[in-house]
């Protein structure tokens, strides 16, 4: 995937909508990629020199972090921003796709603005819908017991074959899914089989985990 991939207001939505997601990821920067945003003109040439030159996909940094609750620890990948930014064009071509797709009883991550500067709502807001068809469900004659279940493995679970199929099968642009796909598949050779599924979380966790169900 060479630069020409991308125009120049691709990226610079996608940049001043990504500043805004990088504040409320699981490990968030607090400056939201303000050194990025404040020079837009320079960010794009430096951004196009390393698809041309086929450095990015990067070096990546993972952290532990406690989960909540559950009295264990998660990694969480951090990637270089030239590279999120990059991720974040490629991700921005098949969104409206997968929510598309999605019906009414999804409720989290739905799009809030489109393609190319796109923005989800915040996963919280359907909370208050979900509880209110829970206890319609409770009272209603149909209930019959209630039970609680926790996937533990949830991300590393996500393959990228199985991504790929998802969204063809959606009907997600064929080229848009493959450059998606080869570029995953670059993180994979860059740092590892178990960086990969770090990487697939990102994609489901900022944009679609219910993809996988459509």
């Amino acid at each position: 995937m060479k630069a020409a991939f991308f125009e120049d207001d691709e990226l610079t939505a996608s940049l001043l909508a990504g500043g805004t997601w990088s504040a409320n990821r699981d490990l968030p920067d607090v400056v939201k990629w303000v050194d990025l945003m404040s020079f837009p003109s320079e960010v794009l040439p430096i951004l196009r020199s390393r698809l041309d030159a086929s450095t990015a996909p990067g070096a990546t940094q993972q952290f532990p972090i406690p989960k909540e609750g559950a009295g264990s620890q998660r990694s969480v990948t951090i990637s270089d921003p030239y590279d999120e930014l990059i991720y974040r064009c490629l991700t921005g071509r098949i969104v409206t796709a997968i929510d598309n797709t999605l019906g009414d009883e999804v409720k989290s991550y739905r799009l809030s603005s489109p393609a190319p500067g796109w923005r989800f709502r915040h996963y919280r807001y359907g909370d208050g819908e979900r509880r209110e068809d829970g206890l319609r469900f409770i009272e209603s004659g149909m209930f019959g017991a209630f039970g609680v279940m926790d996937v533990r493995q949830y991300y590393p679970s996500i393959s990228i074959a199985g991504l790929a199929a998802v969204l063809d099968r959606i009907g997600a642009p064929s080229c848009d899914v493959t450059a998606l796909v080869t570029y995953l598949q670059d993180w994979v050779e860059v740092w590892g089989r178990t960086g990969a599924s770090h990487r697939l979380r990102v994609f489901w966790g900022s944009g679609k985990r219910h993809a996988g169900a459509a």
